[in-house]
C-alpha cells in the first residue's frame, strides 16, 4: 500500500509541477514599471501618452488594444503597454485576438502633454453569463461588448496600482 500512496503522489506532483510553470508562464516577463522611464519621464508637450495596465485577473487571453482602429500592442495579466498619439477624440477599444467575442469600444478625450491610465479588466456579465443557463448561453453569443473593458483611472490610484506590473 504504501509504494500505491507514493505512486499516487508522484502523479500529483507530475500534474502539479507543470500546471505552476504554464501559469507563471501567462504574464509579462518585461521589467517593472517603476524601472522603466515612463514611470518619470515626462510626454512631448505636442503628444498625449496612453499607458494601458491589466492587473492580475482570472482570464489567461491577451487584450489586444487599439487606438483609432490600429493595433498598438496586446496586454498580458499583470502587465502595461504605453502608446503615444497626438491630442483629440480618439476611438480606444480592446478585444481578443482572433475570437469573435466582440469589441469594447470608448471615445475618449486626450490633452496634449499629458499622461492617461486606463485600466483593462473582465467585463463581469462575461464572468456571469456561464452560471445562468441556457438564457446566459444565448446572452453570450449575442453580446458583442467583448471579453475585457476599459476605465480611465486617476494617476494617483493608477501608479499604485502600476508599480509592479511589468511591460
Amino acid at each position: 500500500i504504501s509504494q500505491l500512496r507514493r505512486l499516487a503522489l508522484m502523479n500529483r506532483f507530475i500534474v502539479v509541477i507543470p500546471l505552476i510553470l504554464f501559469l507563471t508562464g501567462c504574464s509579462t516577463a518585461g521589467p517593472r514599471f517603476q524601472d522603466t522611464r515612463f514611470a518619470t519621464e515626462q510626454v512631448a508637450s505636442d503628444n498625449t501618452r496612453i499607458i494601458f495596465y491589466r492587473e492580475a485577473d482570472v482570464n489567461f487571453l491577451s487584450a489586444t488594444l487599439g487606438i483609432d482602429g490600429s493595433i498598438v500592442g496586446a496586454l498580458a495579466r499583470n502587465g502595461f503597454v504605453v502608446a503615444e498619439t497626438a491630442p483629440g477624440v480618439h476611438k480606444i477599444s480592446t478585444w481578443v485576438r482572433y475570437t469573435r467575442t466582440g469589441e469594447f469600444v470608448t471615445n475618449m478625450s486626450f490633452v496634449a502633454g499629458e499622461t492617461y491610465y486606463i485600466r483593462v479588466s473582465n467585463r463581469a456579465e462575461r464572468m456571469l453569463y456561464p452560471f445562468a443557463g441556457p438564457v446566459g448561453a444565448a446572452l453570450m453569443v449575442v453580446d458583442r461588448k467583448g471579453e475585457f473593458q476599459l476605465e480611465s483611472v486617476p494617476p494617483a490610484i493608477a501608479l499604485l496600482q502600476l508599480r509592479e506590473l511589468k511591460l
